[in-house]
């Protein structure tokens, strides 16, 4: 999976409307549900996830309205899509370096902005 293909939309400041990414391919819709999240100077924002467009279609709905400023969409590595690639490493790619059995997964930050 390459983050860079994502696209983000970013809502307008005082609004509720969601912030939504949108992927080239479909991901797993159950770890869509847990491996992405929004945070604000590194707290998580509270709020609600719908996946919709065939699994390729994230969308955050804050519980408060959205203030200006810097937001980032947090990624955990551990996000596939359907055949199983995850961020940065294909499925099928024979790779004999030590498994990560890390119960802290590695997490890729997407900058966006609240105008």
């Amino acid at each position: 999976l390459d983050t860079a293909a994502w696209r983000i939309q970013a809502p307008a400041q005082g609004s509720r409307a969601p912030v939504a990414a949108t992927f080239p391919k479909a991901l797993d819709r159950g770890l869509l549900l847990r491996a992405l999240n929004v945070t604000r100077d590194g707290k998580a924002v509270e709020g609600d996830v719908t996946i919709d467009d065939g699994e390729t279609r994230w969308a955050f709905t804050p519980r408060q309205a959205w203030r200006a400023g810097g937001y980032q969409l947090v990624a955990l590595d551990i996000l596939e899509d359907v055949a199983g690639n995850q961020i940065g490493r294909a499925f099928e790619v024979d790779n004999f370096d030590t498994v990560d059995k890390s119960p802290n997964p590695e997490t890729i930050a997407i900058p966006f902005t609240i105008h």
